[in-house]
């Protein structure tokens, strides 16, 4: 128990671990989030996974135990040694090599060392060994479930647009703009005749530069029988500052880290089950034309998804994993 208890203190105050001879233990950090499919409130996570390719000592492991145990440093080195020796003919003989009261090493399919952790994988000093929040049930009536099931034919992007909330407005103003320029008991008022002079109006003239707001669409629709791909986020025109604040919020983009996408459900299901294993907090998306990705990392940042996605793809961990922006 004394050499977990060593690892398991180096994790909360390192994020690279070596054993020489073995592999080395790499912290990754997610952030809080929130699984709506769970219906809870996750908070940072500070978790690590093993890579065998890291044989590079950095000292690290022998010094702690060095100073711990108070013998020489050689001495911790060659411990190390001798423990991964041992470990490594376990592991290649089939076996899993137990580390108790944290995980085990285990021989991949694709005959590499890997490490399972059986207790929470999560090392964040100030979140280590917190629950995660329930989010608060909204009771909905039936009409209320169905409206919100109901696609919009034809998408612009994954953010609302703006020109819906401005067209009653445009259509009120040329409402009032017709009353008071035709209606002759409105324009007579000394105060309205006053407001259309600075206007440049007069009654029974109408503005030659007021047109009715138009409303564009993509019309972009999915061909069948092409591969699932993902479309470069689209901006639209910002309306300046007449959009309020519940707009503004209701527009955020979020990145999804997408590990594999798959027609069959059983497929992404299976995938999710894996990398949960893994230390991965994991969500299925499943898309209107049939398409089931498994995502592992939620972000509403895009320089955090594409940090967090280059350092996935040079860990060789999920080389194959992309990122899905919503």
């Amino acid at each position: 128990m004394e050499f977990t208890d060593h690892l398991i203190s180096l994790f909360y105050r390192h994020d690279c671990i070596i054993i020489p001879g073995l592999g080395g233990f790499k912290a990754k950090y997610l952030p809080a989030g929130v699984d709506k499919k769970q219906g809870i409130v996750k908070p940072p996570v500070k978790s690590f996974y093993f890579d065998d390719r890291m044989v590079k000592d950095n000292g690290l492991m022998a010094g702690f135990i060095a100073s711990s145990w108070n013998i020489p440093k050689d001495e911790a080195h060659s411990m190390l040694i001798k423990f991964s020796e041992e470990t490594r003919k376990i592991v290649l003989g089939g076996n899993r090599a137990e580390v108790p009261g944290l995980g085990y090493f285990y021989l991949t399919v694709d005959e590499r060392i890997d490490f399972h952790f059986t207790i929470e994988n999560n090392f964040n000093p100030e979140t280590a060994g917190q629950e995660v929040a329930g989010l608060p049930k909204v009771q909905m009536k039936e009409t209320d479930k169905n409206e919100m099931m109901k696609e919009e034919p034809y998408p612009v992007s994954g953010k609302k647009s703006s020109a819906r909330f401005l067209v009653p407005l445009f259509a009120l103003l040329a409402l009032i703009v017709v009353i008071v320029v035709y209606v002759p008991s409105v324009s007579d008022q000394p105060l309205v005749g006053n407001i259309l002079k600075k206007l440049g109006l007069s009654s029974g003239s109408v503005p030659a530069d007021i047109h009715p707001p138009v409303v564009i669409g993509s019309g972009e629709k999915a061909e069948a029988g092409k591969p699932d791909t993902v479309s470069p986020v689209k901006e639209l025109p910002g309306s300046g500052s007449s959009l309020s604040e519940s707009s503004k919020e209701s527009s955020v983009i979020k990145y999804y880290l997408i590990a594999g996408s798959f027609k069959d459900m059983k497929n992404a299901e299976q995938l999710s089950s894996k990398l949960t294993l893994e230390g991965y907090r994991t969500e299925i998306l499943s898309t209107p034309d049939g398409w089931h990705r498994v995502s592992v990392m939620l972000f509403t940042s895009r320089d955090q998804a594409l940090k967090a996605l280059n350092e996935l793809k040079s860990s060789g961990k999920l080389p194959s994993v992309w990122l899905l922006s919503i």
